[in-house]
């Protein structure tokens, strides 16, 4: 359940930083996830995602990756992308991430162990 299938619904942008898809989870679903393409001229190559949005005004649904892909993506290009976790145990368990959650909040601060 954490990890989804997609495929490209607009090629990317000049940059090759981001491009529109069709999937229908919530805003900030996949925000540092992992996206891997399966076809294309990115087969095999990962990315982790900045920004998994709706841009404002427009309804387009974009997904943005921290660094350039090295070709272009295509329309139609497949790809699996994993839920991310900003490191807060909140968050991860909100988006049932949790198993992934690797930080470590009940450790006391170094001033409590005196």
């Amino acid at each position: 359940a954490n990890t989804v299938s997609g495929t490209a619904a607009s090629p990317t942008d000049a940059a090759r930083l981001y491009f529109t898809h069709s999937l229908g989870a919530a805003a900030a679903t996949y925000d540092l996830g992992v996206i891997t393409f399966t076809s294309g001229g990115n087969a095999g190559i990962s990315r982790t995602v900045r920004a998994y949005e709706t841009v404002a005004g427009s309804g387009v649904n974009r997904i943005t990756v921290m660094s350039p892909w090295p070709a272009a993506v295509a329309n139609g290009d497949a790809y699996t992308i994993t839920k991310g976790c900003d490191r807060q145990q909140a968050t991860c368990s909100t988006k049932g991430n949790l198993a992934r959650f690797r930080g470590t909040p009940y450790v006391p601060t170094p001033e409590t162990m005196l």
